[in-house]
């Protein structure tokens, strides 16, 4: 079969020499082994998968993605569908919490399992769609407190024309959004002052030209803030040095609202006088220009807000898919596989 009796062992011994030991320079023959483990031959370097690159689509679901959730939540919690229907508002604005864990959810799978998807870029949606679900909710609230309420507060009162200041109470017009006193009516710079704590709440009493000089209730105030020096009579907030001016918008602000209260017991004790329902306004020559100023600032912030959080989406995502770029190997900080090259690799 071999030729001659001893061919096989003369082959071998010529192969590994007469000791049995392989001659220097000749490869050992390794066996694979047939045992697997986890559905990979155990031994065997990981099956690297095709890598997953930052796609135009990847980029641009990571800039709009959060930009879309920022839009809707700021215009739900900021604008008039809170004032009108503020149950709508609050589920709206759960259901965009809704679709950002959903958001983090499919990031922690994709960092389990490569196949589903870049665990980089879909953390990045997370973490940016999280971002802009709280920066919305603060930036509505602001906006809504101080803008949009305050329109629909104001356009929900009424109007009250020709009221005489010293005639009528305050208890009379509870309801009063704008008042529109009688020609001759002005503010009594005999008998104003100031509150202060931190800031200076000024205030001043309506009056009409002709009033006697025994009147002692005043019910209706025109206020402002740091626009006197104290105790001296200098008041000069809103219009206050336009003779043709005798009308009021009614204060919105609750938290000044107290100080204003304070402001007017001080005058009280200091010029004799009673105020039983004092109302608070704001001065003017046009109160209803002023009400849709109160609309217009919501939408401008609303605008600006939603242009200027897309800036920063925009940056925020160059910088770190450049940063993706440039990263060495992810492995060590639990991404299954790795990352060669700025490149993921399943593993």
């Amino acid at each position: 079969m071999y030729g001659n009796s001893g061919g096989l062992y003369q082959n071998a011994q010529q192969q590994y020499g007469a000791a049995g030991q392989m001659p220097m320079g000749v490869p050992m023959p390794v066996k694979q082994p047939s045992m697997t483990m986890m559905g990979r031959r155990v031994g065997m370097p990981a099956q690297m998968s095709a890598p997953i690159r930052v796609t135009f689509c990847s980029l641009l679901a990571s800039v709009m993605v959060p930009w879309f959730i920022f839009t809707c939540v700021f215009y739900v919690r900021g604008m008039g569908l809170r004032f009108t229907f503020p149950w709508l508002s609050t589920g709206l604005a759960a259901w965009f919490l809704l679709m950002v864990t959903v958001s983090g959810v499919m990031a922690v799978s994709a960092a389990r399992d490569s196949k589903q998807g870049d665990p980089r870029m879909l953390g990045l949606v997370f973490v940016l769609s999280l971002t802009a679900w709280i920066t919305a909710l603060a930036a509505g609230e602001s906006v809504f407190i101080r803008y949009t309420q305050a329109y629909y507060d104001l356009t929900n009162l009424n109007s009250y024309p020709s009221v005489n200041p010293v005639k009528y109470s305050g208890a009379q017009l509870m309801d009063a959004g704008i008042i529109d006193f009688q020609k001759g009516s002005k503010l009594d710079l005999k008998k104003t002052i100031g509150f202060k704590d931190n800031d200076i709440y000024c205030v001043a009493p309506v009056t009409i030209e002709g009033a006697s000089n025994d009147t002692k209730s005043f019910d209706f105030w025109a206020v402002g803030t740091n626009c006197r020096s104290g105790h001296s009579s200098d008041f000069k907030c809103g219009e206050y040095n336009h003779a043709n001016v005798h009308k009021g918008l009614r204060l919105m602000d609750d938290s000044q609202r107290s100080f204003y209260r304070l402001a007017v017991k001080e005058a009280e004790a200091t010029y004799n006088i009673v105020a039983k329902q004092p109302i608070f306004l704001h001065w003017l020559s046009d109160p209803t220009a002023e009400v849709e100023a109160y609309q217009d600032d919501a939408y401008w912030y609303f605008l600006f807000g939603i242009f200027s959080f897309f800036s920063v989406l925009l940056f925020t995502v160059i910088a770190a898919v450049v940063c993706f770029k440039t990263c060495g190997d992810w492995s060590t900080f639990g991404v299954g596989g790795g990352v060669a090259g700025g490149r993921f690799y399943g593993a």
